[in-house]
């Protein structure tokens, strides 16, 4: 594994007057800006960390920040088991001021942390705190500076950021106080005032500390030399939403009831609700209807004790539904008109909703299923949706434009005898055909006007009548033509 080191300037001019008592803890900085550019940490790598460390010269005075003989140099969740990796260093029995740099002594994994530095009046993190510094640092896969931190200044500014806390533990908040270079200052711990400004029955202060005393969301305002913040902060339970059954499933309509349960509290109050709009619905008492669409669904069971906890169950919602269109024919005419009928299959619902792909340009139909051609040719597709499971459908194609009809369709003469046929055409204003017999001059003769002669042989011939402006349409009777002169018969 390639080794790097990050080298992280920290500009600790330890001449800050005053202390901040013998306390055992302060006030824990929160994340500063974002680290400057360099190449981004690659995911499985780690680098040592070094870091550059100016001591001032030493001060008698035992808990002045001067006086300081070690630092804590932490990283949050840096370890390799998640937990924090920390290192301390002494400064030297040189009294003057010097700069000396430290490597840690173990290599922790590249990418984003929360970096503190804590000051402490004794050798080895011994005795108590003289100051505190904190940033958020990005370790790189080479040496670069990310940030610089002093113990005197004068603050610009303080970032506090969102953060949660948990319920019922006394705890630091996050913060962080700049000069104006946006150089991280180190504060003496208790410096920091912090005031509850909104949910105080969630949120409380204790010894410049908080502590949640309910789930929920407080605003607490953090102010230093003037300078002020505000930010949310969510309470936090142990709390478990536990949601049965889990998972679910159902067919469309159906119905189902869910219960829900919740740890840590005696407060088991639950909001339901469907995830997905259009996703069915559920009552305060968790009774999830379905929809009439199969997919796949998700219940939300949410604590009212604590509203950032809750469960998820997944429902599938399925159906044996199938639509068939029942249709005499898939031509007709422009402007004509066509019933439809439809057969839901799977439930007892019949219902389904009739429509015609591309809108009204490609004809209308009613809720009964009435289709009306539009006034142009062409191929349109007709819709049924089920009610009962709107995921279900059918289509039906019908072709729009010129029709040729015969009448009569069949007939029966004798050798050499006439027959006069008759052809309408629609779907165009020009109704003009062109008569011919299939079989040629042997299938007898037809003029013009549709008055067919049979021929003298005895069989089964055909009468073609073509559009005259769509050659591609036409119509056919069939003539069967028996021996001798028997009367003519029409079927």
């Amino acid at each position: 594994m390639r080794r790097r080191a990050l080298i992280l300037g920290v500009l600790c001019l330890l001449l800050l007057s005053g202390c901040g008592g013998g306390s055992d803890s302060g006030p824990t900085p929160g994340p500063g800006p974002g680290p400057g550019p360099g190449n981004p940490p690659v995911q499985g790598q780690s680098a040592p960390i070094r870091i550059s460390i100016s001591w001032s010269a030493r001060s008698r005075g035992v808990v002045a920040p001067s006086s300081a003989l070690s630092a804590v140099i932490r990283l949050a969740n840096a370890g390799a088991d998640g937990s924090d990796y920390s290192f301390t260093v002494n400064r030297d029995d040189n009294p003057a001021a010097y700069t000396q740099t430290y490597t840690s002594p173990d290599e922790v994994p590249t990418g984003s942390f929360r970096l503190f530095i804590d000051f402490f009046a004794q050798a080895d993190g011994g005795g108590s705190p003289v100051a505190l510094a904190f940033s958020r640092v990005t370790i790189r896969n080479e040496g670069e500076i990310l940030e610089s931190f002093a113990l005197v200044g004068n603050v610009a500014s303080i970032d506090v950021p969102d953060q949660t806390v948990p319920l019922n533990q006394i705890t630091d908040i996050d913060f962080t106080a700049r000069d104006v270079e946006g150089t991280a200052l180190g504060i003496t711990p208790g410096s920091v005032f912090i005031s509850v400004t909104g949910g105080g029955d969630r949120l409380r202060i204790v010894n410049g500390q908080v502590q949640g005393i309910a789930p929920g969301s407080a605003e607490v305002t953090a102010s230093v030399d003037g300078k002020t913040d505000t930010a949310v902060i969510t309470v936090v339970s142990n709390a478990v939403v536990f949601l049965s059954p889990s998972p679910a499933s159902l067919t469309v309509s159906q119905s189902q009831l869910f219960s829900a349960s919740v740890s840590e509290t005696a407060n088991q109050g639950i909001t339901w609700s469907v995830q997905e709009a259009g996703g069915g619905t559920i009552s305060p008492e968790g009774v999830y209807t379905a929809p009439n669409a199969s997919g796949t669904y998700h219940v939300v069971a949410t604590s009212q004790f604590d509203p950032t906890k809750s469960a998820v169950v997944t429902i599938t919602v399925s159906s044996n539904i199938s639509v068939a269109i029942n249709g005499a024919t898939d031509l007709l005419a422009a402007r004509g008109t066509r019933q439809f009928t439809a057969t839901v299959s799977g439930t007892d619902n019949q219902a389904v909703t009739w429509s015609v792909e591309g809108g009204g340009a490609n004809g209308t139909i009613t809720p009964e299923g009435l289709y009306t051609a539009p006034n142009k040719t062409g191929t349109f597709t007709i819709v049924a949706v089920s009610q009962a499971d709107t995921t279900k459908s059918a289509t039906f194609t019908v072709n729009v434009g010129v029709i040729v009809r015969i009448t009569p369709e069949n007939v029966t003469i004798g050798i050499i005898q006439r027959q006069t046929f008759v052809a309408s055409v629609t779907g165009t204003p020009n109704t003009r055909v062109n008569w011919s017999v299939e079989e040629g001059a042997a299938g007898g003769s037809i003029t013009q006007d549709g008055v067919y002669t049979a021929p003298a042989t005895p069989g089964t011939y055909h009468v073609i009548a073509t559009s005259a402006v769509d050659p591609t349409k036409s119509a056919r009777a069939t003539v069967v033509v028996a021996a001798g002169a028997g009367e003519i018969i029409i079927q």
